[in-house]
């Protein structure tokens, strides 16, 4: 039963790890595709320590409630420009704070598909806290089984029988791929986040697809196919956040990987900061290659074990 159970559990790390791998390959096609610009052009400053807000800002501000919207500079005349048909020659909205507030007029005048939306991004937040919390349970556990394991290597008594808890454990969060617990929970964790943010992102989707039916947006962040954008901004800002959280978590033990962790995660802000496709692709391509790092990082005791090396002590490039 235990040998069915771990090959189910095979089958599933292989299944999220086909998600990430399509979640990142849809992030790049869409980057490619929504902005067809080749400069790369600042679209705001953003610091780490905003770095789970960061991507939310082109939707979280249409989210809010109208509040005082009549003090709001309007480009619109009324709010009855929805009933109309499109006109030819559209009002050109300056810039993203006139459309925050045609997007809370049409909040007011679409309660509907506002409550609607408004769900989605609260349900989208519970969603996100458990993800993130299965990820650094994950990501703990592992680490302390590691640092207990650093432990008795630098004692010299790695000759002592384990005890049945240690082996337990290391069966659960050691041996990297073929730990039982960890690359499911890890993994399954961050693909409930980016499939949380895509949602949520979205559901802002109908009311930025309406305005921009009515108005020229261009010169806002929500100029562009508002689905490929948010398919982007969710993919992107998913993995910075679980690579700055797993960072902190591994730093105190692997501090190398844990700081090429914390490197991807300062640059998805970075790329997410920018319009055009050329800061994205070069993180996908710098996410690509710390996978590859990762995975060779892996097999090479394998390796040395099958030309007959003596198996080295633990170092810190070892992140398994």
């Amino acid at each position: 039963a235990s040998s069915v159970g771990y090959e189910r559990m095979q089958v599933v790390k292989s299944v999220l790890a086909g998600v990430l791998v399509a979640a990142v390959t849809l992030c790049g096609v869409a980057a490619s595709v929504s902005d067809q610009r080749p400069e790369a052009r600042a679209a705001g400053t953003r610091i780490l320590a905003n770095r789970a807000l960061s991507a939310f800002a082109p939707f979280q501000s249409l989210d809010e409630d109208a509040g005082d919207a009549s003090s709001a500079p309007s480009p619109i005349a009324s709010s009855d420009i929805w009933t109309k048909p499109p006109s030819e020659f559209k009002t050109v909205v300056r810039n993203n704070d006139d459309m925050d507030y045609i997007g809370q007029v049409w909040m007011r005048d679409h309660p509907e598909e506002a409550q609607t939306a408004n769900i989605i991004w609260h349900i989208g937040l519970v969603m996100m806290l458990l993800a993130l919390v299965i990820v650094i349970y994950s990501e703990a556990s592992t680490m302390l089984f590691y640092r207990e394991m650093d432990e008795i290597n630098a004692a010299g008594i790695t000759s002592a029988p384990p005890t049945g808890d240690f082996r337990r454990r290391e069966y659960l969060w050691g041996n990297g791929w073929n730990a039982y617990y960890r690359p499911g929970m890890t993994m399954g964790g961050t693909a409930v986040l980016v499939l949380t943010m895509i949602a949520m992102f979205y559901s802002q989707c109908p009311m930025i697809d309406d305005i921009a039916r009515h108005f020229d947006i261009s010169n806002t962040s929500y100029s562009g196919s508002c689905m490929l954008v948010a398919i982007k901004q969710a993919v992107i800002t998913s993995l910075g956040i679980v690579f700055f959280l797993v960072g902190i978590v591994w730093c105190c033990t692997r501090f190398l990987p844990a700081f090429l962790l914390l490197l991807l995660s300062v640059a998805g802000d970075i790329a997410g900061s920018y319009d055009g496709a050329v800061p994205v692709l070069l993180w996908i391509v710098a996410v690509v290659g710390a996978a590859g790092l990762y995975l060779w990082v892996l097999q090479r005791p394998a390796e040395e074990a099958e030309e007959g090396k003596p198996k080295k002590k633990k170092d810190n490039l070892e992140f398994v």
